[in-house]
Formats: C-alpha cells, sequence, structure tokens
C-alpha cells in the first residue's frame, strides 16, 4: 500500500499517544484506514482525502424521467426495485448492487422515486362521496372546472340547476346517472335529466408528465324533505395507477436496459 496523506496523519496521531491505529483491507484493491480513538471511537479518514474512493448517496427524485436520467448516469450494476405505491416510493435502485459471479458489492450508493398526490388528485379523492348541496356542487365543478374533459361544462352546470323534485308522500331515494328526464321513483317525481357521468384529466402525483382519464359517476340524492343533493364516485382510479405504474415499468426496462423487480 503506498504511503499517503491519511497515513501521515495517523503515524502523527498514533506518535501523540491520541489515537490507536487500525487498518481495514475491503476487497482486493480498495483500502480504509480509520482513527481508533482510546475511547474506542472511531473515526474514518476518508474525509482527509481529495475524493471519497466510493459513492455513498442517496438520491430522491420524484419524475420518471430523473429516475431514469440518473440511471443511466450511474448504472453499472443496478438492481431496481418496485414498491408499494400507497407508501409514497414507487421505485428504488440499488446502483452499485452485487455483480452475479463477481465480488459482493457495497449497495452504498441508492436512487428512488418518491411521489407526493398533486393537490387536484386530493381533491377529487377528499370529497368523493360527499353529500353536496346543488349550490355546493355547481361551486365545486366551476371550481374545478379544468379538471372536467366531459361532458361540456357549461351544461352539465345547467343540468345541475335545473334538477329538482316533486313528491306525493315523504320519500328517500338515490339517483344515478341512467335517470331519464322525467322519472317517478316512488312517489317522488324527479325532472330534468340527471347530469352525465364526468371524464376527468387528472394527474395522481406531483410531476407527472401526462394527466390520467378518471370516471367519475355523478348520483342525485332526494333526501326525506325533498332536497336534492348531490354526490360522486370515481370509478377507475385503481386501474389506471396501475396501468400508470406498468408504462413505467417498461420505460424503465427499456430507456435504462435494467430489469425492474416487482
Amino acid at each position: 500500500m503506498e504511503r499517503h496523506d491519511a497515513q501521515v496523519i495517523a503515524d502523527l496521531a498514533k506518535a501523540a499517544d491520541k489515537f490507536d491505529v487500525l487498518v481495514t483491507t475491503k476487497g482486493e484493491t480498495d483500502e480504509t484506514l480509520s482513527f481508533v480513538h482510546k475511547d474506542m471511537h472511531e473515526i474514518d479518514v476518508e474525509r482527509f482525502r481529495s475524493h471519497p474512493k466510493r459513492i455513498n448517496s442517496k438520491i430522491e427524485v420524484t419524475t420518471i424521467g430523473s429516475f431514469i436520467s440518473y440511471l443511466n448516469d450511474f448504472n453499472e450494476s443496478a438492481m431496481v426495485t418496485g414498491y408499494n405505491r400507497d407508501e409514497g416510493m414507487l421505485f428504488s435502485a440499488i446502483l452499485d448492487y452485487h455483480i452475479p459471479d463477481g465480488e459482493p458489492n457495497w449497495c452504498e450508493h441508492r436512487l428512488s422515486m418518491n411521489v407526493t398526490n398533486s393537490p387536484q388528485w386530493d381533491k377529487w379523492v377528499g370529497y368523493e362521496k360527499s353529500r353536496m348541496s346543488q349550490r355546493k356542487f355547481s361551486e365545486f365543478i366551476e371550481d374545478n372546472i379544468e379538471d372536467i374533459l366531459e361532458p361540456d361544462t357549461g351544461r352539465l352546470l345547467q343540468m345541475i340547476k335545473d334538477v329538482s323534485v316533486s313528491a306525493n308522500r315523504d320519500s328517500k331515494r338515490t339517483v344515478t346517472n341512467e335517470g331519464d328526464s322525467s322519472s317517478d321513483f316512488g312517489g317522488v317525481m324527479l325532472t330534468s335529466g340527471v347530469p352525465e357521468p364526468l371524464t376527468l384529466a387528472l394527474k395522481p402525483w406531483k410531476g407527472m408528465e401526462n394527466h390520467m382519464a378518471i370516471k367519475a359517476r355523478v348520483y342525485t340524492h332526494i333526501e326525506d324533505d325533498h332536497v336534492v343533493r348531490f354526490s360522486y364516485q370515481l370509478i377507475n382510479t385503481e386501474q389506471a395507477i396501475e396501468a400508470k405504474f406498468k408504462e413505467y415499468v417498461e420505460l424503465i426496462e427499456v430507456e435504462a436496459e435494467t430489469e425492474v423487480y416487482i
């Protein structure tokens, strides 16, 4: 082993009777030098070098593009795994993973793609199945009008405004999008049409490149006092997110030429 600055520092420290010196050899060519204080406190002297001998870093990104770009820049023996999407981590990569039929590696250079929900996604999921008055539902649609692909929002707002009921006796019913322009439900007459199903353009995660088409079924509720309330249910969120995850897996495997373990 060639003499270097860290060894000089070690010799001086030992001469001063402040440290014992421990030299550990890891691998055929990689040597790590450490100080061990008299109280057994160990000090790694790698910080005295001009450059570290290996990368020891944990990088977090939030987009698939950044994940693939970093993976391509440092991919020598990477292992990529897919995680539970509900926990916020989509993918994790160990860039200095063990080489098959070779020496074990340090597994200290890591990359992860962590996602957080977009504000639009949290809003639509947060109000799902909440019963809203005609006024509140109209305001909700107006506040989020940019997220709605179908139907035409002007026509949708007019349909919400025009829905009314007349009744011969007390009743409580829930009507879905299949209601006709005038329908009788157990003595309660629903006039005008029930709002059509919605097609939303949403990004579940911040930093997503493209929106996903999410369907929402609208319900019209006729309460005991014949007050009309509206709610909606998102009907294909799990399938859409699963499809997006599979799309990302294919992108990593094609563009980074790395298998993803799920």
